[in-house]
C-alpha cells in the first residue's frame, strides 16, 4: 500500500494480523479504508495528529457497533471534544478501543467521529478480539492495558438464546474475558499506577421472573428464559472478580432512542412503530407485557458518569459500593401497545393501525410463532424501581412521553420525514 502524507503513519504485522495506524488530520480516509477492506483481521487506529503523544484514559468497548455501542462511542468522543474546549491542553482525552463483530461499514463510519477530537480510537474486529476465546484474549491483553471496560457485546435476541443455550452462555457469560483481565497486571507501564479495572456490564431486566413487580435490586433474580439466565450467570462471575475488577452492573430495560449515525442506521423499537404506522400497516402490539423502557441518552449519561468518576481518580466512590447492581429503567411502566400509541400521538399518526392483543403463555401458541417450535418464555411484568441508580448518579430518567418527544424532535431537525 502506498503511504500518503497525513494518513497512514505506521503499518506492521502482529502475529499474522495486519495492524494499520491512521493519523487523521481533518482528512478523508475513505480511500485508505477501501484499500484495506480485503484484510480479514484489522486494527484501525485513528487520532488527530496533535493528540498522539499525550497519555489518555484507556477504555475498551465491546459490542461497539451495536445500537447502544454506537451511541456510547459518539458520546465519549463528543464529550471529550467539549471538555477540550473548556480545559484546553489540560484535557488529554480518551484512548478508546472499540471491538466489533461483523458490521463491515463500522470502521469507515468511525472516521468522522474522531475528527477534531483529542481522543484516539482503535477499531478491532472479532479476529483480533474474541471475548470467548482464551488464546485470543491472552494475545490481545499481552500488549494492552485498560482502566475501564464497557461490556455491551451479547446475543440479545431471546429467540436466538433459546435456540442455542450453549452459545448464549458462551457469548453472554464470557468468563475468559474476566480471567484475562484478572491475570493482567495493569498499571506497570510507569504512567498509571491504577491496577483495578472498572468493568461496566449491560445486563437486563429479564433476570427477573415477571411475577413480582415492581422489582428492587435486592429482590431475587429468577430468569425464565435462556437470555436472562446467561446475563445473570455473568453477573455472578463479575461480582466474584472483586476487588481487582470494579464492577458496575446495569440491569437495563428496553432501550429506546434515535437512529445511529453512519451507513448502518441502527434503530430502536420506536422507529419500527413509526415506519409501520406511516405506511398505514395494521400491526399487533402486546398489551400485557410491561417494562420501564429507558431512553438511550439516559443510558449513555449513566455509563459516562461512572467512566468520568473513575477517570478522575475517584476510586473511593467505587470502592464503597457494597452491591454494585443497579436497575436502569425509565419513569413509566408501559406495554408495547402503549409505546405504539404514544408514537402515533406525538407524530400525528393514526392510532387505528395499532392493534391491541394479549400475549398468551400457552406453549402451543408459542410454538406456532416459529417453524422450529422453540418456546421462548417472556416475563409478563418486569417493571423496576431505579431510585438507587438515580440517587447515586443524580440522573433522572425520562418518562415515555418525554423520550418520544426528544427522539422525533431530533428526527425532524435532521430532516427525516
Amino acid at each position: 500500500m502506498q503511504k500518503r502524507s497525513g494518513e497512514i503513519s505506521h503499518c506492521s504485522i502482529e502475529s499474522v494480523k495486519a495492524v494499520l495506524l491512521f493519523t487523521i488530520d481533518n482528512s478523508d480516509l475513505s480511500t485508505a479504508y477501501k484499500e484495506t477492506s480485503n484484510i480479514s483481521a484489522v486494527v484501525y487506529t485513528m487520532a488527530t495528529s496533535t493528540s498522539i503523544n499525550r497519555y489518555k484514559f484507556r477504555i475498551l468497548i465491546t459490542g461497539s457497533s451495536g445500537y447502544l455501542g454506537q451511541h456510547i462511542l459518539k458520546s465519549l468522543v463528543e464529550a471529550d471534544r467539549d471538555n477540550e474546549d473548556k480545559a484546553g491542553a489540560k484535557f488529554a482525552g480518551f484512548d478508546i478501543t472499540a471491538a466489533f463483530g461483523t458490521l463491515s461499514s463500522f470502521p469507515s463510519d468511525c472516521v468522522s467521529l474522531i475528527a477534531n477530537s483529542s481522543s484516539t480510537l482503535k477499531v478491532v474486529d472479532k479476529v483480533v478480539f474474541d471475548c470467548t476465546n482464551e488464546t485470543s484474549l491472552k494475545e490481545f491483553f499481552n500488549t494492552r492495558d485498560f482502566e475501564a471496560v464497557i461490556h455491551l457485546a451479547a446475543i440479545s435476541s431471546p429467540f436466538v438464546c433459546e435456540k442455542d443455550p450453549k452459545e448464549a452462555q458462551s457469548t453472554n457469560c464470557p468468563v475468559p474475558l474476566l480471567k484475562a483481565l484478572h491475570n493482567k497486571n495493569g498499571g506497570n507501564d510507569g504512567v498509571n499506577e491504577r491496577k483495578e479495572t472498572l468493568f461496566i456490564f449491560l445486563s437486563t431486566d429479564q433476570v427477573y421472573d415477571g411475577f413480582h413487580a415492581p422489582y428492587l435490586e435486592k429482590d431475587g433474580a429468577l430468569p425464565i428464559n435462556e437470555y436472562g439466565k446467561s446475563k445473570l450467570a455473568f453477573e455472578g462471575h463479575l461480582l466474584k472478580s472483586r476487588p481487582k475488577i470494579k464492577p458496575i452492573i446495569l440491569r437495563s430495560s428496553l432501550i429506546l432512542g434515535g437512529v445511529t449515525i453512519g451507513n448502518c442506521r441502527k434503530q430502536s423499537f420506536v422507529q419500527f412503530v413509526h415506519d409501520r404506522l406511516s405506511n398505514r400497516q395494521v400491526t399487533d402490539f402486546y398489551t400485557n407485557e410491561f417494562r420501564n423502557v429507558v431512553f438511550v441518552d439516559d443510558v449513555v449519561k449513566v455509563i459516562s458518569h461512572f467512566v468520568r468518576r473513575h477517570s478522575n481518580g475517584d476510586d473511593d466512590y467505587l470502592s464503597h459500593m457494597e452491591d454494585p447492581v443497579y436497575n436502569m429503567g425509565g419513569k413509566d411502566k408501559v406495554s408495547r401497545f402503549e409505546i405504539a400509541q404514544m408514537v402515533a400521538e406525538v407524530c400525528g399518526l393514526d392510532k387505528a393501525y395499532c392493534n391491541a392483543i394479549e400475549k398468551t403463555t400457552s406453549p402451543i401458541s408459542s410454538q406456532s410463532l416459529n417453524p422450529e417450535h422453540i418456546i421462548v418464555k417472556s416475563p409478563p411484568d418486569i417493571a423496576m424501581n431505579s431510585t438507587k441508580l438515580e440517587k447515586l448518579t443524580g440522573i433522572s430518567m425520562l418518562g415515555l412521553k418525554d423520550m418520544v418527544d426528544c427522539i422525533f424532535a431530533t428526527r425532524e431537525e435532521d430532516g427525516v420525514q
